[in-house]
């Protein structure tokens, strides 16, 4: 199922449009890029995650500051893209919180002990990957253009984990897109 947002707008704007005087044929021409992203694949499966205080870190891998992120080597049997930050050593996931306070007290220290609570443990975990085609239609020059972007999410021990790689699958044929 797409979602296509474009015609949600028009039926929200064309009615104010035509009240105030608008063309509706000028409210309905297509906007000269459209993007639309669709849910074409999702899964659930359940993961060993090995919870230690060399599995759950603070790094600075790929990210601007320091975040609290959780090294789990099983996310590669479930992924089709590599979530491996660099020099990171294994596919992970984070909770998104850093783990360095500014000098102006701006963010909230997160750390390793919020996850692992001074129980090392290996644990079963559910993880959901979903993979969103992300299509970029340029309709003046009439071509397509296609990202696959693939979600992990999960929960350990109450917080949220998750990941997010994108993949550049090329062009496509206009029509294709369009239909």
């Amino acid at each position: 199922m797409k979602k296509v947002l474009f015609s949600t707008t028009l039926k929200v704007l064309v009615p104010l449009l035509v009240q105030s005087g608008v063309s509706v044929a000028n409210a309905t021409s297509l906007p000269a890029i459209e993007t639309r992203e669709t849910v074409v694949h999702k899964t659930q499966s359940t993961v060993a995650v090995d919870l230690n205080d060399k599995t759950v870190v603070c790094s600075r891998a790929d990210y601007a500051m320091p975040v609290l992120k959780v090294l789990i080597p099983g996310l590669s049997d479930v992924t089709l893209l590599n979530h491996q930050n660099f020099r990171a050593g294994a596919p992970c996931v984070t909770t998104g919180e850093t783990c360095a306070l500014s000098t102006e007290g701006g963010f909230a220290a997160a750390s390793p002990q919020d996850i692992l609570q001074g129980k090392p443990a290996i644990e079963s975990a559910d993880v959901v990957v979903t993979i969103t085609r992300i299509e970029t239609i340029d309709h003046k020059e009439k071509t397509c253009t296609v990202v696959m972007r693939e979600d992990v999410e999960t929960v350990l021990r109450g917080k949220r984990l998750f990941h997010e790689r994108l993949a550049d699958l090329g062009s496509r044929v206009y029509a294709d897109c369009v239909k």
